[in-house]
């Protein structure tokens, strides 16, 4: 078993299903690996520094507002970009006092995530599957939005990923208990889609993580039963064309956790390098019945 490096990885939350009123809605890395932003679900969010555990700002929305998708930092310009109420973008700097009083804007459709790359600047993934460089959205905020996805398909996670000098915006979704992976290049615009091979009746992803590896993106996927499982996709494969059908994407099966009678009730799964993974788990991935949350790390040879 190797021994953990100095440094950290930031991780998805984990979050039961019986904790939706938790109060962080989500982490994100700032200007570098010791600054991070926390977004509170309901109204605040705030900057802290790692290695001090000090929050060094903080910013919230006026009563009545709530905060609808985790603060990111735009490095190219040293902004903050959040979501309030689903469509109003909200823009501000690090010495700004009043968050109101800062630059908004109202678009016209419901927004799921931004996200932040080093190349391309911010990106707006919206709950229908559209996505908008974050620029060409405030040139025209009431732009009309096209919804890529199908009634009652619903995005479950997201992420944007570099890949030869191009930023891709990578989604799942659910519908009807199957899922299904997007792969959004943004120059030239295009899409990929596949659906995942089932699992177990009844049981969906509970975490994922992507990165970019030897011209494939490797997402690492876990379920409730403790299977992890790993899938490779070129970034050069063909886009979906209306109406074509759905390609299934192939996986390897990497671990079994011995999760015992007990499913996951919520779980991540990340790389911490080409021979090691990281779990985290409710409950522990590695625990007895009765036994609470954790950590493992796990060696996993690839």
């Amino acid at each position: 078993m190797a021994a953990l490096c100095e440094g950290y990885t930031l991780c998805g939350l984990v979050r039961a299903p019986n904790q939706l009123s938790s109060e962080i809605q989500g982490i994100e890395e700032e200007r570098d690996c010791d600054h991070v932003i926390v977004t509170k679900s309901a109204r605040s969010v705030t900057l802290y520094k790692v290695s001090d555990q000090k929050p060094l700002g903080s910013w919230t929305v006026k009563q009545g507002q709530t905060l609808t998708c985790p603060a990111v930092f735009n490095k190219h310009t040293n902004e903050y970009v959040a979501v309030s109420d689903n469509k109003v973008i909200r823009i501000w700097k690090e010495d700004d006092v009043i968050l109101d009083k800062t630059f908004k804007a109202t678009v016209s459709a419901d927004v799921w995530k931004v996200h932040c790359a080093l190349v391309g600047g911010p990106a707006v993934l919206f709950q229908r599957g559209a996505v908008r460089l974050l620029d060409s959205l405030l040139s025209a905020p009431q732009q009309p939005v096209e919804e890529v996805l199908v009634q009652e398909e619903a995005i479950r996670w997201s992420t944007s990923i570099v890949a030869e000098t191009q930023q891709l915006i990578i989604f799942t979704t659910e519908l009807k208990g199957d899922n299904f992976l997007y792969l959004q290049r943004l120059n030239p615009n295009s899409v990929q889609k596949y659906r995942l091979e089932p699992e177990e009746p009844g049981l969906s992803p509970l975490s994922f993580w992507a990165s970019y590896r030897d011209k494939n993106i490797c997402l690492l996927y876990l379920y409730p039963n403790g299977h992890v499982y790993q899938s490779l996709v070129s970034v050069r494969g063909p886009a979906v064309d209306e109406g074509s059908q759905v390609v299934p994407l192939p996986r390897d099966q990497l671990l079994s956790l011995p999760v015992g009678e007990e499913l996951l009730e919520a779980a991540s799964a990340i790389f911490l390098d080409d021979a090691h993974v990281a779990v985290v788990g409710v409950p522990h991935p590695s625990a007895g019945p009765g036994k609470g949350k954790g950590s493992l790390k796990i060696p996993v040879k690839l």
